[in-house]
């Protein structure tokens, strides 16, 4: 039976537009996304900036070399960060009743920017910047320099937390990321952004306990 959850943050306990941000962004630089070449080199310092390849200042600063026009840092900020929308205390509240039963953990692909600002509204919603009071443990790609849905990253947190991988539950809402939980081994469900976690979360809990029936 399920023990252990593991939970990702934007897109399933924090709110999330991803196109804000490549539209906020395309705007500060002067841009088009749709040149597949442009698009490519901006994943690609994307994955980086979440890996921790490059530092704060070097993502906000290799942006800027790659503009047409000399956004600053705070209105780059400001628009790296337009896809982060709201969260709820209810969810909050559920992460609470969850560790009463089970072993409660973040995983979460991200970076400096982004967590700098994921803890700001934690404290407007909760009076306190942390999460130590939700989870056993948090995990970010980039203190870790991995992310998700790369493997080693579920098998580093399992291994630390000594986590039986079958007794493990993933929750995600981008589909690459649950088959690369699938594949490293631990149960796994895509949840609908459109849903609210906190009505669906037993419901997943369960589905995955029958099968283990």
């Amino acid at each position: 039976m399920i023990k252990n959850l593991i939970f990702d943050y934007g897109g399933v306990l924090m709110d999330l537009d991803f196109k804000r941000t490549m539209r906020a962004i395309a705007t500060e630089l002067k841009v088009d996304f749709r040149d597949k070449t442009y698009r490519e080199w901006f994943f690609e310092l994307f994955i980086a900036y979440e890996k921790n390849g490059v530092s704060d200042q070097q993502f906000l600063d290799t942006l800027r070399e790659n503009s047409r026009e000399n956004p600053t840092d705070e209105s780059l900020c400001h628009a790296w960060n337009a896809m982060m929308l709201s969260i709820k205390k209810e969810r909050f509240d559920m992460l609470l009743e969850l560790r009463e039963e089970y072993k409660v953990y973040l995983l979460s692909n991200t970076n400096g920017i982004h967590y700098v600002n994921m803890m700001k509204m934690v404290d407007v919603l909760l009076g306190n910047p942390s999460l130590d009071a939700y989870f056993d443990k948090q995990y970010y790609s980039h203190l870790l320099n991995m992310r998700k849905p790369d493997k080693e990253i579920f098998d580093f947190i399992c291994n630390e937390n000594k986590l039986n991988k079958t007794e493990t539950l993933f929750i995600d809402d981008l589909p690459f990321n649950v088959e690369g939980a699938i594949q490293a081994g631990l149960h796994s469900v895509q949840h609908d952004q459109q849903a609210e976690i906190t009505e669906h979360i037993q419901d997943y809990i369960n589905s995955v306990n029958k099968k283990l029936l």
